[in-house]
């Protein structure tokens, strides 16, 4: 099946631009609009009411109609909508600040435990611990929609790091493992595209844009009173005993805000549905890239077109641009979805529509296999039970006393040579990955293995102990500092000294229980470990997380040193949890636009980069420097001390402050410098790594080859 995916890609990311341009006209044109209608009311009161008589009389001259044109009135009408959609937008955005879980909780959704038992629950946290290995990102918040039949996800977030994987439970019934894992597929191509931050501000504007009507509303009501009849069951609106002149002219002008809010809305959801056509094209395109299983897609999207996607949650109108397929129906230019058969031919060329209208597609719906004729608000195979709430609301370990409270000096020490009893099921080393490294771009076609492949091999081989303490809290913080403990000696015994003066009581014990799995576990397993325990770690308190990075920070000092291995922890823990636990705004600062100006920060991580290349650093300074086409002749292969971490460090945290397109070009430069040698160390994907968590992006991984993964962290 040839589709240009690629190419579907970039056509959509180009056309997003210009509809999204479109929306900031549509609403500026709101301004004559409501200017036209509120100058024709005023020219019809003025004909009817008397000069010097009331409010209105006073206010209008008899021959207002007469002209169109009245500055003021235009001026005070653009201040007005203006003021009243940014007092709106600005409210809303701050609701969506608090990232995916503030789309979660508008659309009623709920969390699912990580660690839960249900079934289907524990594909889907499977199926997304699988993607966020495969793109090196952490695992996100997972929801669920409870007792919605339809097939439906979405995911919703402002970055990277506050994301939510929101699922209905019809989905989680209906569909495959295979097309769960493209459905999912599908949502992680709009975070890691940025669409989710796109989509935030749709809501967002979109919420402005009502308000307008709200205010129509309110005016209007304040010139009647709504009555409902007891005996008739009808609403009833009677004049106010003081009405005059005044409150007719609420009346009217509350009446034209009212409507020309929601013309401004069908404005913003025309224009909102426009982009999100062209980002489920772009996101459909990127699943298969994805997963190379078109089919699995393809078979998401059949479902659909049987069972359909509707979402009865109040808040799914709202949210509608957020999920793979029509939550509320809209009609023609206001589908926020390509039609669903489009979609599919798309993906698969050869696909009959007609096939969906054979008796066995009908059959299908009541059919076992796809159970999805619950009665409303019955609990199906998914839904999330009572223990889960309580593993969900109850994630944190309370107590967690400190050190003195708990006598932790008396705790067993770690040790290097645990017995290999303590391995459970499941404890086998993962199949060789053969170096996993970022798909340099364009050249998606190089092997049949893709990063998702790998990820699940290397998933599928992580001890079953390790798996379940990743997704509670104790066993996460555990995880995390167990990875940090050096194997040499002397320093070991200086780090376990004062991990047991330091260190909570219930993470030493977890930590000496687990010790002898994570250090059997292959280094290439390491980082993708600490990502899948992030989620975990998002439950501390806050002063169980100082506690956490006072210990983290006093095995990194141990020896005076910090290697590549725990430089990459230090920045996975910062991108994913210092936001949660510090809430102080970020001071705004401008983006920086001028490559040039960038010169000496690029050049010094393509340095550190190009000396991991221990043969031949030139060559792959040279290879990284050639795809940075702006600077061609003004980077240059920096001294081995002036590449240092402590000078890869400052300079990412400049280049943290980057335009996208930049962050882009340097990470193409860094795919080509670690692959100039054909294969890829550990060392080099903990540099890579670590280079895409400060500049917040993500790094897909594939296989490249004969097995270069040597185990570097041997502090």
């Amino acid at each position: 099946m040839a589709v240009d995916f690629f190419g579907n890609q970039d056509r959509a990311k180009q056309n997003s631009a210009w509809l999204i341009t479109l929306f900031v006209v549509a609403l500026f044109l709101m301004i004559p609009t409501v200017y036209f209608l509120i100058w024709f009311v005023l020219a019809q009161v003025s004909l009817y009411t008397p000069h010097g008589y009331g409010l209105l009389g006073h206010i209008l001259d008899p021959h207002f109609g007469q002209t169109f044109w009245h500055p003021k009135i235009f001026g005070c009408v653009g201040i007005g909508v203006v003021a009243v959609v940014l007092a709106g937008t600005v409210q809303r955005l701050n609701e969506l600040a608090a990232g995916g879980s503030a789309v979660a909780n508008i659309l009623g959704a709920t969390p699912v435990p990580m660690n839960t038992a249900n079934p289907s629950l524990r594909k889907l946290v499977n199926v997304v611990e699988e993607m966020s290995i495969a793109s090196s990102v952490a695992v996100p918040r997972i929801y669920v929609l409870e007792n919605e039949p339809g097939i439906n996800a979405c995911a919703a977030g402002n970055s990277i790091e506050d994301t939510a994987i929101i699922v209905t439970s019809g989905a989680l019934e209906n569909l495959t493992r295979d097309e769960l894992q493209g459905v999912i597929a599908h949502e992680y191509s709009h975070i890691l595209n940025g669409d989710m931050n796109i989509n935030m501000q749709l809501l967002g504007l979109v919420f402005g844009l009502t308000c307008l009507a709200e205010c129509g509303r309110w005016l209007f009501d304040s010139s009647f009173r709504r009555r409902l009849s007891n005996s008739a069951y009808a609403v009833e609106y009677r004049l106010r005993s003081s009405f005059n002149s005044g409150a007719m002219l609420f009346a009217a002008l509350g009446g034209v805000l009212y409507s020309v809010g929601w013309v401004g809305v069908l404005f913003g959801n025309l224009v909102k549905a426009a982009v999100s056509r062209e980002r489920e094209c772009l996101a459909d395109a990127a699943a298969v890239q994805f997963t190379r299983n078109p089919e699995a897609l393809v078979g998401a999207l059949k479902k659909v077109a049987l069972h359909g996607s509707n979402v009865e949650s109040s808040g799914a109108r709202q949210a509608n641009h957020f999920f793979l397929c029509q939550a509320e129906r809209f009609s023609g230019l206001f589908d926020t979805h390509p039609p669903l058969i489009e979609r599919i031919k798309t993906l698969d060329p050869t696909f009959d529509p007609e096939s969906l209208n054979t008796p066995a597609a009908f059959a299908s719906r009541n059919s076992a296999e796809y159970p999805n004729t619950l009665a409303p608000g019955s609990p199906g195979p998914a839904a999330i039970t009572n223990a889960d709430r309580s593993a969900t609301h109850g994630t944190t370990v309370q107590p967690m006393p400190s050190p003195q409270q708990t006598g932790n000096s008396s705790a067993p020490p770690l040790s290097s040579t645990a017995p290999a009893s303590s391995a459970t099921t499941n404890s086998a080393p993962p199949a060789s990955l053969s170096g996993a490294l970022l798909r340099p771009k364009g050249e998606s076609d190089r092997t049949d293995q893709t990063a998702l492949d790998s990820a699940i091999i290397l998933k599928s081989g992580l001890p079953e102990p390790l798996l379940r303490a990743s997704r509670e809290l104790v066993g996460g913080c555990a995880i995390v500092l167990s990875m940090l403990v050096s194997r040499e000696g002397p320093v070991q015994e200086s780090q376990l000294s004062a991990l047991m003066r330091n260190c909570n009581k219930f993470v030493y014990d977890e930590m000496t229980r687990l010790s002898s799995l994570i250090q059997a576990l292959p280094t290439e397993c390491k980082l993708p470990l600490v990502s899948m325990s992030m989620p975990a770690l998002r439950e501390l308190a806050p002063d169980q997380y100082a506690q956490f990075r006072k210990c983290m920070d006093m095995l990194i000092k141990a020896d005076d040193r910090v290697d590549f291995f725990e430089y990459a922890i230090q920045k996975i823990v910062a991108r994913n949890l210092d936001p949660v636990f510090n809430k102080a705004p970020a001071k705004a600062t401008p983006k920086i636009t001028n490559l040039i100006s960038l010169r000496i920060e690029i050049s010094i991580v393509l340095s550190a980069l190009a000396y991991l290349d221990e043969k031949n650093p030139t060559k792959a300074f040279v290879m990284g420097a050639s795809k940075v086409t702006q600077l061609q002749g003004q980077l240059l292969l920096m001294s081995k001390p002036e590449s240092g971490l402590t000078f890869v460090d400052d300079a990412l945290s400049r280049l943290s402050g980057a335009t996208k397109p930049i962050k882009d070009i340097l990470l193409d430069a860094a795919r080509a410098t670690v692959l100039a040698d054909g294969k890829v160390t550990q060392q080099e994907l903990e540099m890579v790594r670590a280079l895409a968590e400060s500049l917040g992006c993500a790094v897909p991984l594939l296989i490249c080859g004969p097995s270069q993964m040597e185990d570097t962290h041997t502090k």
